[in-house]
């Protein structure tokens, strides 16, 4: 009986990926139409528009948007949790990454009057990872900081080379981790706040896809935080990590014999 129990739940497990990989897969098709149409309307293709149209379909597009976003977050949960989540490791570097999303998320700071400051090294730092990916931790970790990050706040983002590793940092002075949650905060659907009031919005995804993302580049991911002070993300990646599913090409592999 208690195997037919363990199987019972091990079924039940697996119908609640299927059912989230079909439902967010539906979710997204008709959201990508969405914002499409708007982006056509607000080029003006089928004729100018005034303030106020524009203005309301801003408010959809910031809608679409969060919907889009939620709906690639429960996408890469499903495809976590049956290990098929996918990378392509590349020699990147590393700055340019932090910057492309740097600039993607600096109209949400200037919104949100955050200044946003990257100490970042002029050499460039070549190594091997997911640009898309790394790229995607950066901007759960920067969004982060910016929901609890208070009108005039700051967030600071420096990288810091050691010996056979580099570490990334996400500083804010927002509002700072209870002590009771931060062994929680990487914890799949945990919301610091989870009353139905909270200003913060979400369902508590990005952070743990943000671990698994770290890991699976043999990283290591924290944060140290002080409650009304601000928190500090950071993690970490390798300097020169050869992956067995990705082996260096021979012309990579003779420059390290």
């Amino acid at each position: 009986k208690e195997e037919e129990k363990i199987a019972a739940f091990k079924e039940a497990d697996r119908l609640k990926d299927e059912f989230l990989s079909v439902v967010s897969h539906e979710f997204r098709s008709p959201l990508t139409s969405i914002s499409g149409y708007v982006d056509i309307l607000n080029r003006g293709y089928d004729g100018g528009l005034n303030d106020g149209q524009k203005k309301h379909l801003s408010k959809i597009q910031q809608g679409s948007n969060v919907l889009l976003r939620l709906v690639e977050d429960l996408l890469d949960f499903s495809k976590l949790e049956s290990n098929s989540l996918k990378f392509d490791y590349i020699n990147n570097d590393l700055y340019e990454t932090v910057e492309d999303v740097i600039e993607l998320v600096l109209p949400q700071a200037q919104k949100a009057e955050v200044e946003i400051m990257a100490l970042l090294p002029e050499e460039p730092l070549i190594i091997r990872l997911d640009p898309g990916r790394i790229g995607q931790v950066l901007t759960n970790l920067i969004e982060n900081a910016l929901k609890h990050t208070p009108s005039g706040g700051k967030i600071t983002i420096t990288v810091e080379e050691k010996k056979d590793s580099v570490r990334v940092k996400i500083k804010d002075n927002g509002s700072g981790i209870n002590s009771r949650d931060v062994s929680k905060v990487f914890s799949r659907f945990y919301q610091v706040d989870s009353s139905k009031t909270r200003r913060n919005k979400g369902v508590g995804l990005g952070l743990s896809i943000a671990k698994a993302i770290v890991e699976a580049h043999s990283g290591e991911i924290g944060v140290e935080s002080e409650f009304g002070k601000g928190s500090t993300f950071w993690f970490t990646l390798p300097l020169l990590r050869i992956f067995e599913t990705h082996p260096l090409s021979p012309e990579e592999a003779s420059t390290h014999h």
